[in-house]
């Protein structure tokens, strides 16, 4: 019987441990893949909670709500463009082993705005980068700048399936924010 449970325990442990420090189920790991631990260096996120599996005929009621606010597309004749075949397809194009991380001993709060064109085909035909800066000035950090092209880069990549109006295709765009907030202690 000790035996037993000197095997035993270690699997229980392990179980558990998986289970406490289970992923965030609306982003996707930044960095190296995680060899020998499950604690993550840091992780990539639209800042929404919606399921980043599922097609947007899978996906629930409140997810659908969810993306409707992201896009601001509220109207109920129109079905928002969406990332096939779903949002993780997306934020792993972000291409997240050399992500920029911020060298910051404090936290930082980065806001751009990025303007997706999808076209009727689903073909994200352009993604135009703004400055979102409150005191009015132009122009993006160093970083922002990397940070804007990598989500620039992976949203000219992506598929969407294409804004519905009425049923039909129709070209569409919506703003998407990324908000990167990183800090190191």
């Amino acid at each position: 019987m000790p035996r037993f449970c000197r095997l035993l325990f270690p699997v229980l442990l392990l179980a558990v441990s998986a289970s406490t420090f289970a992923a965030d189920p609306y982003s996707v790991a930044i960095g190296e893949p995680l060899v020998g631990s499950i604690l993550p260096r840091g992780r990539v996120t639209l800042g929404i909670p919606v399921n980043i599996d599922k097609s947007w005929d899978g996906l629930a009621s409140a997810d659908r709500s969810a993306w409707r606010a992201f896009t601001e597309m509220d109207d109920p004749e129109v079905t928002p463009p969406f990332p096939l075949p779903h949002i993780r397809g997306f934020l792993s194009k972000l291409n997240t082993y050399d992500f920029p991380m911020g060298t910051e001993s404090v936290t930082r709060d980065d806001r751009i705005f990025l303007v997706v064109r999808v076209a009727e085909t689903g073909a994200v035909s352009q993604v135009e980068t703004m400055d979102a800066s409150a005191d009015g000035k132009q122009g993006l950090s160093d970083y922002e700048k990397v940070l804007a092209a990598r989500y620039s880069l992976a949203l000219l990549a992506t598929k969407f399936s294409p804004a519905l109006y009425k049923g039909q295709p129709a070209p569409s765009a919506f703003v998407m924010r990324v908000n990167q907030t990183t800090s190191l202690k």
